[in-house]
């Protein structure tokens, strides 16, 4: 059943990418195999501005954009939180540019070439997925 954000998740950490209740979460739902990268912020990045940063380190330094979502657990649990995000991708290499209140060790991504851009994030809390949406701003 899917439905509306309802923010249950607390306490989470960056699970391994390997974690067997990850690994079934990603199965369950038809999600690609998650992929570890280190976070590496680079100079003008903006925190928590992935999408923007991104698209212009890519015009400046090339590349690909690959968008998915970052995976976090909540601590001792089986709910998963993905947010939505943006990496670059040389080559076969992805590089997570954007730092993080932490902007230390490794992300846990799943690319996806069929998300759907006005969802922010998703909650799989208590073997329910809901998903959070982005607001569009009304124009002036």
């Amino acid at each position: 059943m899917i439905s509306t954000f309802n923010q249950n998740i607390t306490n989470t950490i960056i699970p391994p990418v390997d974690d067997k209740d990850l690994r079934e979460f990603l199965s369950l739902h038809n999600f690609q195999n998650p992929i570890e990268i280190e976070i590496t912020p680079k100079p003008l990045c903006k925190i928590n501005d992935c999408h923007n940063n991104v698209i212009k380190y890519i015009s400046k330094y090339g590349g690909e954009r690959v968008i998915g979502y970052y995976i976090l657990k909540e601590e001792g649990k089986n709910n998963f939180v993905g947010v939505t995000h943006s990496v670059v991708k040389k080559g076969d290499k992805y590089l997570d540019i954007t730092p993080t209140t932490h902007s230390e060790g490794n992300n846990v991504f799943i690319p996806t070439n069929d998300i759907e851009l006005s969802v922010s994030r998703f909650e799989y809390y208590d073997n329910h997925l809901s998903y959070e949406y982005y607001h569009k701003q009304p124009n002036p």
